[in-house]
């Protein structure tokens, strides 16, 4: 497989794009990456820049109401999805996921991270994730944004069944990506994302792992034009 510089192959939605080029000459990271069509205007991307998740230190779920620069996160696998009045791109990253979701006017930027990793000032809202939380936020008349998110802690035998139901999953709807081991347990990191698109929602679940912690994230997120 021919090695390209990932700048050439990235796509996120249009609120993204003046920042790729610059963000990725900087960072040069190469991937070996192809993109394969999936049904209506989707893309998937799988890199390699990270092969082991850390452990994640006080989990935190946070919503911009823009887009936010690429190069604060470590992106390891990607999913773009086209539709009429919107497009959204989800990755995949080292402790969690960022969502981008635009329609050209509005965006919406959803990050589950730990509370070290360094993001910008002024989110919506910028909570941290221990048990079950909810929140939401109206931009505007026409557009509202829901959410739930959990942090729970699990004996290993859950992880394992976690792992199952996920390797069902691959090849399938859900975007998976699989992190090696970390020697606590013999079991390697995972993260599933699934988008499911109907007539102006967009309805997001994601779930990652931390085995070393013995724990996952769970969040949903729905987003509505009115």
């Amino acid at each position: 497989m021919e090695t390209t510089p990932f700048r050439m192959r990235k796509r996120w939605p249009a609120a993204y794009r003046t920042y790729a080029y610059r963000t990725y000459v900087y960072r040069t990271y190469w991937i070996d990456a192809t993109p394969v069509p999936s049904g209506c205007g989707e893309r998937y991307f799988f890199h390699s820049m990270l092969a082991i998740r850390p452990k994640i230190l006080e989990p935190v779920f946070t919503l911009y109401s823009r887009p936010v620069h690429p190069e604060f996160f470590g992106v390891v696998a990607e999913r773009s999805l086209v539709r009429n009045r919107y497009e959204v791109s989800v990755a995949i990253t080292n402790v969690g996921h960022v969502l981008v979701w635009t329609d050209g006017r509005r965006t919406l930027t959803e990050i589950v991270s730990s509370v070290h990793h360094e993001l910008p000032c002024a989110p919506l809202f910028r909570d941290p994730v221990h048990g079950v939380h909810e929140q939401s936020a109206t931009i505007d008349t026409s557009l509202v944004y829901r959410t739930s998110f959990r942090f729970e802690s699990v004996e290993p035998e859950t992880l394992f069944l976690l792992d199952k139901e996920f390797s069902r999953e691959e090849g399938r709807e859900g975007l998976v990506h699989r992190f090696g081991q970390n020697g606590r347990i013999a079991l390697g990191a995972v993260s599933y994302v699934r988008l499911e698109s109907r007539a102006g929602r967009l309805f997001v679940q994601a779930v990652h792992t931390f085995p070393d912690d013995l724990a996952f994230v769970r969040t949903e997120s729905l987003i509505a034009l009115r």
